[in-house]
């Protein structure tokens, strides 16, 4: 009977720290983003940001940012400057792709603009 209530608050305490660690985590990605970089804004979506964690809880991370680069080398250029530790899924778009992306495509609106949490934005 022991064994049973031992296993719920063994997997919360577990969850917690693994809250913790992707919480620290996003809080050096957010540091490291705006010291190197140039970001608009920054969209938190997925679990993290809806509190619904899990053992396998990644960060899911929209970066809107003047660029250049094709797609591609937007996201290796990110990915090489905050080298994460935890799993991570991050796009990159320009302001103009966001913008595109919010007016066509009703996934991108719900996950990312309803139920995503803007956690930087640069001051206009």
């Amino acid at each position: 009977m022991n064994e049973r209530r031992k296993k719920p608050l063994k997997v919360s305490i577990e969850l917690n720290n693994r809250k913790k660690l992707l919480n620290q985590e996003l809080k050096r990605y957010i540091r490291l983003l705006t010291k190197h970089g140039s970001p608009e804004k920054l969209i938190l979506f997925g679990t993290l940001a809806q509190g619904e964690l899990h053992e396998w809880s990644d960060i899911d991370l929209v970066v809107v940012e003047k660029s250049d680069l094709p797609f591609y080398q937007r996201l290796r250029k990110i990915r090489e400057l905050i080298q994460p530790q935890v799993g991570l899924d991050i796009v990159v778009y320009t302001p103009e792709e966001f913008d595109q992306l919010q007016a066509r495509s009703p996934f991108f609106r719900e996950e990312i603009i309803t139920k995503g949490k803007i956690i930087y934005e640069q001051s206009k």
